[in-house]
């Protein structure tokens, strides 16, 4: 249970600071050195972690994945619903 509320704070954090930058600036040189580790193992990720504005992006669904959350997506809704145990997370296009 301590491990989902960790895992839960980390993706409200990148949730909260997704909405919080420009996009227009961006420091591609140190994309490709950034690495990403969960429980010990390291995270693979389809598109390359970002630095913009000094903070760090990365794709979700490893993260989810990596932390058990199942994931659907309601294409009608533009909605990922991610669902483990007794906790729902929503997160809207």
């Amino acid at each position: 249970m301590i491990r989902l509320k960790k895992c839960l704070a980390m993706i409200f954090a990148f949730v909260l600071i997704a909405t919080m930058i420009h996009p227009t600036k961006t420091n591609a040189a140190t994309s490709k050195s950034i690495k990403v580790y969960m429980d010990g193992g390291k995270l693979h990720f389809q598109t390359s972690p970002i630095i913009k504005n000094n903070r760090t992006f990365v794709e979700m669904r490893p993260i989810f994945e990596t932390a058990g959350i199942k994931l659907y997506w309601d294409q009608n809704t533009q909605t990922v619903t991610g669902k483990k145990e007794v906790t729902t997370i929503k997160l809207q296009i």
